[in-house]
């Protein structure tokens, strides 16, 4: 990846206010949310196995061809969509593997006008990145951004997703909702926080309750010269007009 031109930053970005020791340029102070550390470590792994001759120009260069074709044809194919998603999945495990390319990459999407926020992974600014040509909703990005995650959790060895997508059952809008049910399933065993409610509390407010329904629970209290008000006695009866004026609630 070429290095760009520093623009303005975007509004959801923070203004860097730092340099960088090795090039001296400003450095953006965005980070992609971290992964899940059970993803996370599923990932690496699966980096691990990136083939040492690996290029990132070739493969960004057949990436934009891919693209390039795709936006040429009248209709949306498919196969070709696979294609892409498929070589976009080595670039994101090479990111992911190189902390300090992704730096690089993030610099890049900001001189490209690509918004980037809080939320974001890493896959979901790399999908952002090489499909910056197509004109494509935020669904779609979100769902090609999920395949690659998925794929890192099988453990897919880069290279093999294109053919992996084809298979039956395996398919985008499958890998996709598959990482999304595994999310939902891992949000409901969090331990959720315990609810204390104090006895006392719970008493008192039942009491009122009862009081605004008319049943006429009256709390009496002592007056304010024998000290703080204190509760004397609870009375089921409503006290005579003249026991009101005197009467604290």
């Amino acid at each position: 990846m070429k290095e760009y031109a520093s623009k303005k930053l975007p509004a959801t970005i923070k203004k860097p206010t730092g340099t960088s020791s090795r090039s001296g340029e400003d450095e953006p102070q965005f980070r992609a949310t971290p992964l899940p550390r059970r993803e996370r470590e599923a990932t690496k792994r699966v980096a691990r196995k990136l083939d040492k001759r690996f290029s990132e120009a070739e493969t960004e260069k057949q990436i934009d061809r891919d693209v390039a074709e795709l936006k040429a044809g009248r209709r949306q194919n498919a196969r070709k969509v696979r294609k892409i998603v498929g070589g976009i999945y080595p670039l994101y495990l090479h990111y992911d593997r190189h902390e300090d390319k992704q730096l690089v990459l993030y610099r890049a999407c900001i001189d490209a006008g690509i918004n980037l926020t809080a939320r974001m992974d890493l896959a979901s600014v790399v999908v952002r990145y090489q499909l910056r040509n197509l004109p494509l909703k935020p669904e779609a990005i979100s769902r090609y951004a999920s395949v690659l995650r998925q794929a890192a959790i099988d453990e897919i060895l880069p290279g093999r997703l294109t053919k992996h997508l084809g298979t039956k059952g395996h398919s985008l809008k499958a890998m996709a909702l598959k990482l999304s049910r595994r999310n939902r399933a891992d949000k409901s065993k969090a331990p959720r926080k315990p609810q204390i409610t104090l006895r006392c509390a719970e008493e008192l407010r039942k009491k009122m309750e009862r009081y605004r329904a008319g049943r006429g629970c009256w709390l009496h209290v002592k007056s304010k010269e024998a000290g703080p008000p204190t509760v004397d006695k609870v009375s089921r009866h409503r006290p005579r007009p003249e026991e009101s004026s005197s009467t604290q609630w």
